[in-house]
């Protein structure tokens, strides 16, 4: 809205913030009160597709003066991903992520096609496999069982004879025929020569699936082999052989699939059910919290969420699959937003929480807002100013700044929860439309609307279905700072050979860009934070060499247990404690599953954890930051099987000067995530009248031979998982 030089002419734009910081559910801080170290809740990973956001960020650094350098300095690409062993034994395995080059985070590219994914998932799993075998493959080949031999040759002949040129027979060294004829056949441009025409297609992946299903056989039965590599091949052909199967390449989207849970889908394309409770799948799910009730063993995620997920924020990558902060989300991120904006002459009131939104007699628009001031500023003429330095970067505390508030130094205030729907009130304020505003938009989350918006749920149907049908989790975590680094305790081997690393002081160096999942429940997934100590003050004698930040969903079982007579603060202190029980007996039954340096027979590391005060055993959980998200508004969206159909467009409120925003929004990437949560904030800004980027990327998408027709019917082929 105020990317055009002449926005101040159009608008007139305050931001009501609760609390003290912009974030949500995302809001991180440094804690002064604890050398500036970094408190963030969840792990906060970005795909290599989210493009707009990217740019947006760009343009935000660009806009401060800050050189495109710093951005690609403030995200970096994850080297590696572990995937635990959440069901069975064993260690886990890691993964090295491919290597690519930061991309020009500019104007976001044109949107890859669901076809364009297609061939990207078959090009990386073919490579993948021949990368095994290499200069002998055909050899390789020449070995497999006749019956398998003659199948893939005599899919290769037909395709020929179909007039599929890249299956034709070719001049050069025979050893290497078979894969000129499989990069051929995944080469970017095919689209114009096979698209529209399915029963090309199927000729065309027909060697391509034969390859990948023979060679993933004759692998399992070689020793040495790492099956979780395997499985995670297979994975990727189930997906390629769906996409193909239900010719989603000649659509838009994938909301044919909004009704079945991904793992079902694939496993009605014939998925092994072993690959189903792959880490990687798994993976998936941890990071969207895709859990039914919060409970790991009821995993649910709609197959259209996931599929765009995957094709959208992955396949369509221009460079690093996926992006960790090397600092928090709250000034990487949020604190730039908040300075570029103030630049430009939005005008932020925080501490106010919204109460009440009420309509005007005819129910067609926002006529009231209802808004409590949460505190008084000692100096009434002054905008609260809400960040603070840390190292020369501008950065949002933990707490609010006590100094810039009436009766700020007194303990009762300073024990009051200002981020939380039943937070305090000094003074009700009302703005009424055409006096205070015109138009409202709405960043709420949904699941804090039946509170403050009964009478427009009471109004509009569409809104009252959002709130009834889509659901959110609470979820839990805890980051950790540690005396040893990371490899002393993931490599027994070195835990002895660098004893030296663990009393080093100062900036880790050769730190692991790393993020995992897979683990049990409720720390299913985490992130190793260590570069972010570079930017904090620990004096010498404190310095940790690792950070890790664990996080997972919160079983809505305990949420359903406490009683209802309890106050949030009281509520908020049992999840505390809760969450607190369950780090040690996780860092008591699992933890040697991330580190095997530690003996499943001896303590847990409590040892290892830094603490200024030299705590005994699991009293050092004390120093570390450990948090629950349970009240309403913290929670986390979820993209369950039949619910994407209920969520609602920014620009379709029903009413005349309302629009709404959020990661639950339909986007079309139905998913909890930064870039659903932009390009939200983009479609809002489309319905208020303003170009913005979309239609850039909506009209690379009509472009000849982009995407087509959304009416394309799929086949009806369903196989619920066995004991599903």
């Amino acid at each position: 809205m105020t990317q055009a030089t002449d926005w101040h002419t159009r608008f007139d734009i305050t931001i009501y913030q609760i609390g003290w910081r912009l974030g949500g559910k995302a809001a991180s801080g440094r804690n002064p009160e604890f050398y500036g170290r970094n408190e963030a809740r969840g792990t906060h990973i970005w795909l290599g597709g989210f493009h707009h956001t990217l740019a947006m960020l760009a343009r935000c650094y660009h806009e401060l003066g800050r050189p495109l350098s710093s951005v690609t300095k403030a995200i970096q690409p994850v080297d590696q991903v572990f995937f635990g062993p959440r069901l069975g034994g064993g260690r886990g395995s890691m993964f090295d992520v491919p290597a690519g080059e930061l991309p020009e985070l500019g104007r976001p590219p044109a949107p890859a096609t669901i076809w364009a994914c297609l061939v990207r998932i078959l090009r990386w799993t073919t490579r993948s496999i021949c990368d095994f075998k290499k200069d002998v493959l055909t050899t390789w080949i020449e070995s497999w069982p006749p019956p398998h031999r003659r199948r893939f040759y005599s899919s290769l002949r037909r395709a020929a004879r179909h007039g599929l040129a890249v299956y034709r027979k070719r001049t050069g060294d025979p050893s290497q025929r078979i894969q000129t004829h499989l990069a051929a056949a995944t080469a970017p441009d095919l689209e114009s020569a096979l698209l529209g025409n399915p029963a090309t297609v199927r000729v065309w992946v027909a060697p391509l699936l034969l390859f990948i299903d023979f060679a993933l056989t004759n692998l399992r039965e070689q020793t040495g082999q790492n099956s979780a590599h395997l499985d995670l091949l297979e994975l990727t052909a189930a997906i390629a052989r769906g996409l193909v199967e239900d010719r989603l390449y000649l659509r838009a989207d994938f909301q044919p699939l909004r009704e079945v849970d991904f793992r079902q889908w694939l496993h009605g394309h014939r998925a092994n059910p072993k690959v189903l409770d792959h880490p990687a799948l798994l993976g998936l799910y941890d990071l969207l919290l895709a859990y039914r009730d919060g409970d790991t063993r009821s995993p649910a995620l709609a197959a259209s969420a996931a599929l765009e997920l995957i094709c959208r924020g992955l396949c369509d990558s221009r460079g690093p699959l996926l992006y960790q902060f090397q600092a928090g989300p709250g000034e990487v991120v949020f604190a730039p937003i908040y300075q570029v904006l103030k630049q430009r002459g939005v005008r932020f009131a925080f501490f106010h929480r919204v109460k009440q939104l009420e309509l005007d007699r005819e129910g067609d628009r926002v006529e009231r807002i209802v808004l409590a001031r949460q505190v008084e500023l000692l100096d009434p003429e002054a905008e609260y100013q809400p960040l603070y330095t840390v190292k020369g970067t501008p950065c949002w505390p933990t707490l609010p700044a006590y100094e810039q508030i009436v009766l700020g130094h007194e303990p009762l205030v300073q024990q009051l929860d200002f981020e939380s729907q039943s937070g305090p009130e000094v003074e009700e304020i009302v703005l009424t439309c055409g006096h205070h505003f015109d138009h409202v938009l709405l960043g709420l989350p949904v699941d804090v609307l039946p509170a403050v918006a009964p009478d427009l749920l009471e109004r509009s149907a569409i809104l009252n279905a959002s709130v009834r049908h889509l659901a959110t989790t609470a979820c839990e975590g805890a980051q950790l700072w540690l005396k040893a680094p990371w490899s002393a305790l993931r490599d027994p081997t070195e835990a002895t050979a660098n004893s030296d690393e663990t009393s080093h002081r100062g900036p880790t160096a050769n730190c692991p860009s790393l993020v995992g999942f897979g683990l049990p429940q409720p720390l299913s997934q985490f992130e190793v934070r260590t570069h972010h100590v570079a930017g904090e003050s620990w004096p010498a004698s404190q310095w940790p060499a690792q950070a890790i930040a664990f996080s997972g969903p919160m079983p809505a079982a305990f949420l359903a247990n406490l009683p209802a007579s309890h106050t949030p603060i009281k509520r908020q202190a049992l999840a505390g404690e809760h969450i607190r029980n369950h780090t040690i007996r996780w860092m008591q039954i699992h933890c040697s599953k991330l580190w095997p340096a530690i003996d499943d027979n001896a303590q847990p590391p409590w040892d290892h954890l830094v603490d200024p005060h030299e705590r005994p055993g699991n009293r050092r959980l004390a120093a570390q930051f450990l948090w629950a998200n349970i009240a309403p508004g913290e929670q986390q969206i979820q993209s369950l099987p039949n619910t994407e159909q209920f969520r609602l467009r920014p620009d379709a409120s029903g009413f005349t000067n309302l629009t709404v925003a959020g990661d639950w929004t339909d986007t079309g990437l139905n998913a909890s995530c930064a870039e659903a949560a932009v390009v939200s904030g983009l479609l809002a800004a489309e319905a208020l009248g303003c170009r913005t980027e979309l239609n850039w990327w909506r009209e690379a998408a009509k472009a000849p031979g982009k995407r087509t027709s959304k009416r394309v019917p799929i086949p009806t082929r369903r196989r619920p998982p066995s004991g599903e």
